[in-house]
């Protein structure tokens, strides 16, 4: 079964509680004073695929952590990611 774009966005969620980093790309909700929080992770969907992208300034660039690919390789990719991280902070421990 293919992973839904709910349940990918699902899993970006949980990496930036994971990583403590900002949980929406954006801060507050007026258009005329909300600010770009960086450091949070998302998914780009460009070309109707994702990719997994940080915020990197508070003009909205972005670096990609995960180049474009299907869905259910995206699904793979995001949780290889999430192990990667987790082994890291247990050698770090």
């Amino acid at each position: 079964m293919t992973p839904s774009k709910k349940g990918l966005e699902s899993i970006t969620d949980r990496i930036n509680r994971d990583l403590n980093t900002p949980l929406t790309y954006f801060n507050g909700t007026d258009p005329a004073t909300r600010t770009i929080n960086v450091g949070h992770y998302h998914l780009n969907w460009d070309y109707n695929q994702p990719s997994l992208v940080r915020t990197m300034n508070a003009g909205g660039g972005i670096e990609v952590i995960i180049n474009r690919c299907s869905k259910p390789e995206m699904h793979q990719r995001l949780w290889v990611f999430i192990r990667g991280y987790q082994v890291g902070k247990e050698i770090k421990s």
